[in-house]
């Protein structure tokens, strides 16, 4: 496997902890967006890259249900 598919499909895994809705709308822009800021020759993501991104889930997850649609709205529109 190639360094940069290996990186992807670990990219993918962490953006795998979104909820599903969010990740259908926004997975291949995130990925995408990854891979490009990522350095040459990197194989997997940082710990601290890895953190931000399942805590962004986290915060996501759990605050889905409480906020009112005009925030998820621009959520969405960001």
């Amino acid at each position: 496997m190639s360094e940069s598919a290996e990186l992807e499909r670990a990219y993918r895994r962490l953006v795998a902890f979104y909820p599903r809705s969010f990740r259908r709308e926004n997975e291949e822009e995130i990925v995408t967006v990854l891979l490009a800021t990522a350095p040459d020759g990197q194989r997997r993501p940082g710990i601290a890259e890895s953190i931000d991104l399942i805590r962004g889930a986290a915060r996501m997850r759990m605050s889905l249900s409480r906020t009112p649609h005009t925030v998820l709205n621009a959520v969405r529109l960001m």
